[in-house]
């Protein structure tokens, strides 16, 4: 039987992640002027996906701190959790607000954003969930469930960017 460990499996995350961002950090260098969307929600997309990104490579690497120091499972998984729910708590503000803003204008997607904000509560949710203990019997269940939504998160945003560099504008409004 084939068996990842938590470890490996943090690294492959952490490596998809930063593999996000630089597409993100790319296609705001490349972008062309000619997509439909306002170049405001584009702007707002590719922030957000460099954040997420980046933030979910740091918190698959969080967890190697506790670990190298010896902690044990439950302390390691309790801290990761916590750094997590902080982090994830102040990026949901921001993209809130990001959003608030980003409505005003044309290409602005409301079921998108919605799905990405119900990933991002969820997300929150099991970091609290991982700080606190929960599930007792495997407590990097609630962690790795926030990870995995976080990549969901940033999938979704990589679509929309790409939809958006792909889709050929309105030729009447060049």
């Amino acid at each position: 039987m084939w068996n990842l460990s938590e470890s490996e499996l943090l690294l492959t995350v952490a490596e998809l992640a930063v593999a996000f961002a630089g597409f993100a950090s790319l296609a705001s260098i490349l972008r062309r002027r000619l997509a439909k969307d306002d170049p405001r929600v584009d702007a707002g997309r590719l922030l957000n996906m460099l954040l997420v990104s980046l933030s979910l490579t740091l918190l698959s690497l969080v967890p190697f701190v506790p670990m190298l120091l010896e902690w044990s499972t439950r302390q390691v998984w309790g801290a990761s959790g916590a750094v997590g729910f902080a982090a994830m708590s102040v990026l949901s503000w921001s993209a809130l607000r990001r959003a608030a803003e980003m409505r005003r204008y044309p290409g602005f997607n409301p079921a998108a954003n919605a799905i990405n904000h119900a990933l991002f509560i969820a997300a929150v949710i099991g970091f609290l969930l991982s700080a606190l203990g929960f599930p007792r019997v495997n407590p990097a269940a609630s962690y790795f469930a926030s990870i995995a939504l976080l990549l969901c998160s940033c999938a979704i945003l990589f679509f929309r960017v790409i939809a958006s560099l792909v889709h050929p504008g309105d030729p009447d409004s060049a």
